[in-house]
């Protein structure tokens, strides 16, 4: 689920919507593991109060590889991932792609390994090319800087995340993320 609220150069642009698919997870022995994921979604926008439906269709892909440093676990990551979206005509809007694709790589560091509490901090790096389907394609480079814990208690883990970076130059995103992993 996901929502967006966006001032671009004075027009309100507002969406929301549910994603769907598949996540696969592979581990290569203790050290190694691939994520991928293909998520299918219908969000609504509003973009200066015009009303309508988008199709959306995203890939991603992630490498990981860990590492322990003491009590210090190591998660280093590669990733590429992508969203392409068919936006029809509505009102004074032309019907039009957007598209986007992000490589990323970085690590987190999450301290206290095999105690309850272990809290983590993340620093990574984006790169991305993004198209508007009007006005062409944008490049851009930014930081991804992020912090969090996990909790293990006895039937499952807390997990808390907050992580933030630059999609688009002068725009800035920050993910904050609250699961419970029950266990039985």
């Amino acid at each position: 689920m996901g929502q967006s609220d966006l001032n671009i150069g004075g027009v309100i642009v507002e969406s929301d919507g549910v994603s769907f698919g598949p996540y696969v997870k592979m581990e290569f022995g203790d050290r190694y593991s691939v994520t991928g994921y293909a998520l299918f979604a219908q969000p609504d926008y509003t973009v200066g109060g015009t009303r309508y439906q988008a199709d959306r269709r995203a890939l991603g892909v992630t490498v990981n590889a860990d590492y322990m440093i003491g009590n210090t676990e190591i998660v280093s990551y590669l990733g590429l991932s992508g969203f392409t979206e068919d936006h029809p005509a509505a009102g004074a809007l032309v019907a039009r792609d957007i598209s986007s694709f992000t490589g990323s790589i970085g690590t987190r560091a999450s301290f206290n390994a095999g105690a309850p509490f272990r809290p983590y901090l993340s620093l990574g790096a984006d790169f991305m090319r993004f198209d508007d389907g009007i006005n062409g394609t944008i490049t851009h480079n930014t930081p991804r800087v992020g912090a969090g814990f996990i909790y293990d208690s006895g039937a499952g883990s807390l997990n808390m995340h907050i992580n933030g970076g630059e999609i688009l130059q002068g725009t800035d995103d920050v993910e904050v993320r609250v699961n419970y992993d029950l266990e039985f």
